[in-house]
């Protein structure tokens, strides 16, 4: 045991000796590790930023605006109702991570998901922004989900029938 410690001691002191190699086995990992933890500390007051969408209602109903509250309950969407135009272009600008268009009818076929033909909703994203378009998807059908349960008093049938066809676009931030 007296051998090894005698080696240990050796290297350290041949390691000190070298100031680059010192650096790399006990300052660059360190500097490492504050780096990785102020990316991902998140700012530190425990918050979500929301993800900015723009909606263009052009159903108007009492659907789709519950579907809209829905999707913003979370606190991870901030929805603002601006026209098509203004959604898309405010997408195209950068001021927004996203867009969606709800067409008109919406409501009249809400229940069209269980005849194979659910209510669209358009969604216009940046396609460098993949991880936040999977994000809005899934947060999209999980509102679709929510509509259905309140229509049918809570119970979840538990099958993979979609409640809302999304048509993703791709949109280029100028």
């Amino acid at each position: 045991m007296r051998v090894i410690i005698a080696i240990a001691l050796k290297d350290l002191k041949l390691l000190f000796q070298d100031k680059s190699g010192s650096f790399f086995v006990f300052g660059f990992p360190l500097l490492m590790a504050v780096f990785f933890g102020f990316i991902f500390a998140g700012g530190g007051d425990g918050k979500v930023n929301p993800m900015k969408v723009v909606v263009a209602d052009a159903d108007s109903t009492t659907a789709s605006i519950e579907f809209v509250a829905q999707l913003t309950k979370t606190g991870a969407v901030k929805a603002i109702a601006v026209s098509e135009e203004e959604a898309i272009s405010r997408v195209r600008r950068g001021k927004a991570t996203a867009y969606l268009i709800i067409p008109e009818g919406f409501a009249a076929n809400k229940m069209g998901m269980f005849s194979g033909n659910p209510p669209e909703i358009v969604v216009g994203i940046d396609p460098s922004r993949k991880a936040q378009a999977g994000m809005l998807i899934g947060m999209l059908q999980k509102a679709g989900f929510a509509g259905l349960q309140g229509m049918f008093g809570g119970g979840g049938s538990g099958n993979s029938m979609t409640p809302v066809a999304i048509d993703v676009q791709d949109v280029s931030v100028n």
